[in-house]
């Protein structure tokens, strides 16, 4: 078991003042793609999203509004 915080994404969302509040981890098969799913208390703005890709080189970073 591995503890880590994802300083980078924590941080750019937390310069935007959008808050994590959950965080899941899946793959489709050992040692496959993860996708990261984080659940946050407001939206986050575009230019956002578009650091966060740049910053940790994501294949894709999509918003989705469950509201």
């Amino acid at each position: 078991m591995l503890f880590r915080s994802n300083v980078d994404v924590g941080q750019i969302l937390g310069s935007a003042d959008v808050n994590i509040a959950g965080m899941q981890v899946s793959r489709t098969k050992a040692g496959g793609e993860a996708l990261i799913a984080l659940t946050v208390d407001s939206a986050i703005p575009s230019p956002t999203l578009d650091e966060i890709a740049s910053k940790i080189g994501a294949a894709a970073v999509h918003a989705v509004d469950l509201d």
